[in-house]
């Protein structure tokens, strides 16, 4: 059987390698990637994005860094601490990847040698550019300027080694083992609290990995809902939208998000008043303070009870809401009364691209609407015409309020 993982995976590479203009070891490097990382529902562009191109590689093949599960790309600003919850999750994900069928003490012993100089904080940007490449030195250095920049918010910091060849991880010696057990503790140790994971994955966890076919029929139980033709409005409860848009891991399905043309925008003044309106126990009911999220699907039906059943899914309005939703009860307790709250989810059932694109379109383009507009709302607005309706009547503080 393992036998038969190789070699089906030698012709994936092979069919690969028909459509690319990439050398062979970089398909390679791009492909053991693609399948080592499982975080961030990363697209082929931000894979290869992450492959350290030219020399100086360090034994370190792909460099991808996460805050919160969130890819941090080249042109991302370094994160503001107003913006980064106390207590996140910051993760370096290192690659190596190896043609050979084998599993070896040299790779490991590179890797090792490596980190212990990239993850040394006292080591300048232009001591590592001395020793190692600038894709490799840029990538690490996203990671080291993100941790200096939000020590303050207590991260939790993760390093992880994923060590990809075309052997058999069955076969993998114990002296490569217990070498693979001593970097996790080395990554570990460089940082207080630090967890560190090394990972083997051979021919036949490339072939199983290569081979799922992603779900994208999902279940959204709902509270209420009206429909009209075969689309939806529904009130669902955050905890159940909160399975709907997680993996089983509690990571963000982050493919349904795929056609959404905003990317998530952090702790912008919109995502704190959501987040500000989801924790206050006093706020009125969430589902009235937002507008809620719009999915298309190519097929929705009920399953029984009240659970919709969606194909192809993709929430193409809303993707600000679900991600500071995410967020902001990700660590809260079960228990906590905002999982109760309710969120106004439109799903709208076409298979059809133009009407797609359309209602992309319609959903997205927002009016911004400038703070001073908003003054009537204000408390303060409030008690003057309060004020002038007491002493002037009705009229004279309607005309007075609307001059100022």
């Amino acid at each position: 059987m393992a036998s038969n993982d190789l070699v089906l995976i030698d012709q994936v590479l092979k069919q690969r390698a028909a459509e690319s203009p990439l050398l062979a070891d970089k398909i390679f490097e791009v492909f053991a990637c693609e399948q080592a990382i499982t975080t961030g529902d990363l697209s082929l562009e931000e894979i290869q994005a992450g492959v350290i191109g030219g020399g100086g590689d360090g034994a370190i093949d792909g460099v991808y860094v996460f805050l919160n599960e969130r890819l941090l790309a080249e042109e991302d600003e370094t994160p503001s601490p107003a913006d980064v919850p106390r207590g996140s999750r910051l993760l370096l994900w290192l690659v190596q990847a190896k043609r050979e069928k084998s599993f070896t003490e040299t790779a490991i012993d590179l890797a090792s040698s490596s980190t212990r100089r990239l993850l040394d904080l006292e080591e300048t940007e232009e001591d590592l550019l001395e020793l190692y490449g600038a894709d490799l030195v840029n990538n690490i250095s996203r990671f080291r300027r993100t941790l200096t920049a939000i020590v303050t918010r207590n991260p939790q910091v993760e390093v992880r080694f994923s060590y990809v060849s075309r052997g058999e991880t069955v076969d993998v010696n114990s002296k490569v083992e217990k070498k693979a057990r001593d970097l996790e503790r080395d990554f570990a140790a460089k940082f207080t609290g630090g967890i560190g994971k090394v990972e083997f994955i051979g021919a036949s966890e490339l072939w199983q990995r290569s081979n799922q076919v992603r779900s994208y029929t999902l279940e959204l139980p709902y509270t209420e809902s009206i429909t009209h033709g075969t689309s939806h409005i529904a009130l669902v409860t955050l905890r159940d939208y909160l399975g709907f848009i997680r993996n089983e891991d509690g990571t963000l399905r982050r493919h349904i998000f795929d056609w959404n043309v905003r990317d998530y925008e952090g702790g912008v003044e919109v995502n704190r008043e959501i987040k500000e309106s989801l924790l206050d126990r006093s706020a009125p009911q969430f589902w009235w303070l937002n507008n809620g999220v719009t999915i298309t699907c190519s097929r929705a039906w009920t399953v029984g009870g009240k659970v919709f059943s969606l194909d192809d899914v993709q929430i193409v309005n809303g993707l600000q809401t679900s991600h500071t939703v995410h967020e902001a009860l990700r660590d809260q307790d079960s228990e906590h009364p905002s999982f109760n709250g309710l969120i106004q989810v439109r799903i709208l059932n076409t298979n059809n691209v133009e009407e797609r694109d359309r209602v992309i379109r319609a959903t997205n383009r927002q009016t911004k609407v400038p703070d001073a507009s908003l003054h009537a709302t204000d408390g303060n607005q409030r008690k003057i015409e309060a004020f002038f309706l007491s002493t002037t009547g009705s009229t004279t503080a309607e005309r007075t309020t609307t001059e100022i």
